[in-house]
């Protein structure tokens, strides 16, 4: 089956994990530490600036969380000069400052602080503050990641299986993979469901595929719940059952992943899984179709010309066949946008060809679609 993981998604790993998880409350004496931290305690100094950030015990103050992480740092606390480069990063209660969230990443990261490490990291790989390097990505990510850190062996995963900054290599992919999947990461669990899934880098295996979506979905993973329901719809590696599959799919689906509002569509059209109902089914079919993806634009072009679900438009339909008409696979599209422009005024066509224009550019400004 198809990945829905064909571009990497930048993005979990850039900004994965909130301020708040990442500096953990502290419920010690307040004034006991301030003491020791007024008396040079870095590691106090430290909980201090956690307890300014987190509210804890004392009124919210980012400027006086700064000034303690700051105290850390200048006795060499790699914790705090990884948070300053947090806030300095993004911008918590300072300006935005890339230079300087570099700086203090970049300290902590050769002091051995693997959340520093990976940051960097991320920070090579779109180019962030710095020059977009994925070798110099790759190198921060592995030293994180052989230190154990989850979001870093992931993104070493997705590395190895995207060919960024290092040729392709399945094998080890599954192997960092496979190690963030046993930590509970949800996005790595899910592509290695999808490698067990498609036999890269291991034998096919749909039930240790399923094992794995299952994990992720469990985890509330959009794309594991929109993988595990099409496992439920086709019977591959479990007993097929399309109440199960629609169920899940629909989770993936209201979270907006695109193939899933399509599949959900599909089994509304058809009454599997759940009631048929063809004016829902329409309504999937548009918000996929809205984030480009292909199949969902022909069946929106097909409901429109047929009046399924919705009121026959032949300029809607036309508009929508012409979406997909020029892709490899869609020759039925190119079929049918011919059919109904025959159905089309000369003044219908040419306001139908200005808005289908207009369409296709405001879908290729969206990143994840490609024309």
């Amino acid at each position: 089956m198809s990945s829905l993981f064909t571009k990497i998604t930048l993005w979990a790993f850039v900004m994965a994990t909130s301020f708040s998880e990442i500096l953990p409350a502290y419920s010690e004496d307040f004034q006991s530490i301030t003491q020791s931290a007024e008396k040079g305690d870095a590691a106090a100094q430290y909980k201090l600036g956690v307890a300014y950030d987190e509210g804890d015990n004392v009124a919210q103050s980012y400027t006086e969380a700064e000034k303690w992480f700051r105290a850390a740092v200048e006795q060499g606390d790699s914790d705090a000069q990884y948070n300053l480069g947090y806030i300095h990063k993004n911008g918590v209660g300072v300006p935005q400052n890339l230079v300087e969230a570099l700086k203090w990443y970049k300290l902590a990261a050769k002091l051995g602080n693997a959340d520093a490490q990976n940051s960097l990291g991320a920070m090579f790989f779109i180019g962030q503050g710095v020059p977009q390097s994925y070798v110099e990505a790759l190198k921060w990510f592995k030293v994180a990641a052989e230190q154990g850190h989850v979001t870093a062996q992931n993104n070493l995963g997705d590395m190895h299986k995207n060919a960024q900054g290092v040729q392709q290599d399945f094998a080890e992919a599954l192997k960092w993979y496979g190690l963030a999947a046993k930590q509970g990461h949800a996005a790595a669990q899910t592509y290695l469901g999808v490698m067990y899934d498609n036999g890269q880098g291991v034998e096919l295996n749909n039930a240790e595929a399923v094992k794995w979506y299952r994990l992720a979905a469990q985890q509330d993973h959009a794309a594991a719940q929109s993988y595990l329901g099409y496992m439920h719809l086709k019977g591959e590696g479990v007993p097929r059952d399309y109440v199960e599959a629609a169920k899940l799919i629909r989770l993936a689906a209201e979270q907006g992943v695109a193939k899933a509002q399509h599949n959900l569509g599909v089994m509304l059209s058809r009454g599997m899984g759940a009631p048929q109902d063809d004016a829902e089914a329409v309504k999937w079919y548009k918000l996929a179709s809205e984030q480009g993806y292909a199949r969902a634009q022909f069946s929106l072009g097909d409901s429109y010309e047929k009046g399924v679900g919705i009121d026959r438009n032949y300029s809607q339909a036309y508009i929508w066949y012409s979406m997909v008409a020029d892709k490899r696979g869609f020759e039925l599209a190119a079929r049918a946008r011919d059919r109904v422009l025959k159905k089309l005024t000369l003044q219908e066509l040419s306001e139908a060809q200005q808005k289908q224009s207009a369409l296709y550019e405001k879908l290729k400004e969206n990143s994840d679609w490609t024309p």
